[in-house]
């Protein structure tokens, strides 16, 4: 193999050299380097995929396992663009790389660089984007106000501490434009009650799949009702409310629902639904696409998981009458 500064002397030259691009991505992969092996096989694949190089058809699904794996394995240590203003040795690479999928783990340190990294070129190709922030949860609303979504297809927000409501309403409406594209969205807090998630709800329009995730119950009936009314539920695929005490009522207002007939897969984890949610589901209703129905760590007697288990909708049920160990 090839030493770095000698693939990199290729890669001025050839900015596209699959073979080189292969051998960077092995280099990163043995040096740990997660962050910028990721860049260096997306933008292998990436080549191969416009010019196939006969004979290196094995390297090129080598790579594509290996970028799956980092995917899987190192999500969070892949911090895309950021990389090059917090490592010197990835700048070069990162000039070369254009991520599609990119997960930012955020601290406190990472701030100042966070609108940066966002607006960095390197994020042309961007699609899916996973952001983890750890502290100082109002400032990093403030920088991610100023962040460029025009490309993405999916966006997943997951914050430690709770943001002030005022940044984090203002978030959302003042970006909603900006949202038009997105078909997968996924927030996580500490506490989401039924304004926010409402207002949540509203910045999107083709969403496929909505996640809203809370350590506190505080959502109710309320936002199943306003989602089960609206007509652009009715793009829906995926619906997750965890975190709730929407309770039998909610979840009959989104089975009785004329807007959701595309849903496949409901989760409404870490709730108070009881026996009662057991008969709305096994009973006639309007979801004809509904195939998977997560209920895990609510309220059902065994009378109730056995009427679920007998259903046609595949359900997973386990802990029920505990709380999951992320919501305490």
């Amino acid at each position: 193999m090839k030493c770095q500064d000698e693939i990199r002397e290729i890669l001025s030259k050839d900015p596209e050299n699959f073979q080189a691009l292969y051998e960077l991505a092995r280099s990163f992969s043995q040096e740990k380097s997660y962050a910028a092996c990721f860049a260096m096989a997306d933008r292998a694949i990436a080549s191969y995929e416009v010019t196939p190089v006969e004979g290196e058809q094995n390297h090129f699904f080598e790579l594509k396992r290996l970028h799956a794996l980092l995917l899987r394995d190192h999500m969070f240590d892949i911090v895309g663009p950021a990389a090059s203003m917090l490592d010197p040795r990835w700048k070069p690479a990162f000039k070369l790389g254009r991520p599609r999928e990119l997960a930012l783990c955020i601290g406190t340190h990472h701030l100042p660089i966070l609108h940066e990294a966002l607006c960095a070129s390197q994020l042309k190709r961007l699609r899916f984007l996973n952001l983890s922030i750890t502290g100082n949860a109002t400032k990093a609303v403030q920088a991610l106000l100023y962040g460029r979504y025009d490309t993405l297809r999916a966006l997943s927000i997951a914050f430690d501490e709770m943001p002030d409501m005022a940044h984090l309403c203002h978030f959302f409406e003042f970006l909603a434009p900006h949202f038009a594209d997105i078909v997968s969205f996924k927030l996580r807090l500490p506490r989401i009650d039924d304004t926010l998630a409402i207002r949540v709800r509203r910045a999107f329009d083709r969403l496929e799949f909505f996640s809203l995730e809370s350590n506190e119950r505080l959502m109710s009936e309320s936002i199943c009702e306003y989602i089960a009314d609206d007509a652009k539920s009715q793009s829906l695929m995926r619906l997750g409310i965890v975190g709730s005490r929407i309770g039998d009522n909610g979840l009959f207002a989104l089975f009785s629902s004329d807007n959701l007939n595309a849903l496949q897969a409901l989760d409404l984890r870490d709730g108070t639904l009881t026996n009662n949610a057991a008969r709305v589901v096994t009973a006639a209703h309007s979801l004809p696409q509904l195939r998977a129905l997560d209920l895990r760590y609510n309220e059902i007697d065994p009378a109730g998981i056995d009427m679920l288990m007998r259903g046609n909708i595949q359900c997973k049920v386990d802990g029920q009458h505990v709380r999951p160990a992320s919501a305490l």
